[in-house]
């Protein structure tokens, strides 16, 4: 019975993995702006360049471009009431920002697709591995 649930969880692994590969390869032809999943007025997903991106605007993630301008004392723009985030940090990247006077948030989270592969690819490993073993026992 282990057996079995472990063939089964590492077919699914397998398929899962065989996915992210397809979709990391069209993320190279897709435009995140145009081609994403909105799941609410705040939530959208998609895929860009190697990466799944989460992110809360409408017209697609932000990946760093002038967001605020300003000259001396005065800024062009309302200023920021929190705003936090890191770079690309081993294939991950997340910025948050929320205005002052409005209160409009503005995140994203940009995840590199590598990640779940290494995921999905410890079980059919593990299958292979499992399965070479018993015929190397069996040919003693």
């Amino acid at each position: 019975m282990k057996s079995r649930i472990f063939n089964t969880l590492s077919l699914i692994s397998a398929t899962l993995l065989a996915c992210t590969v397809v979709v990391w390869a069209l993320s190279f032809w897709t435009d995140v702006r145009k081609d994403h999943a909105s799941f609410s007025d705040n939530l959208h997903v998609g895929f860009y360049d190697g990466r799944i991106d989460f992110f809360s605007d409408k017209h697609g993630p932000y990946h760093g471009s002038v967001i605020s301008l300003s000259s001396g004392q005065e800024s062009a723009f309302p200023a920021f009431a929190e705003r936090r985030g890191f770079g690309d940090t081993i294939g991950i990247y997340y910025r948050y920002f929320r205005w002052a006077d409005s209160g409009i948030v503005l995140w994203t989270l940009s995840v590199s697709l590598l990640y779940p592969m290494i995921v999905f690819l410890i079980l059919p490993i593990a299958w292979a591995w499992k399965r070479w073993r018993a015929k190397a026992t069996l040919a003693r």
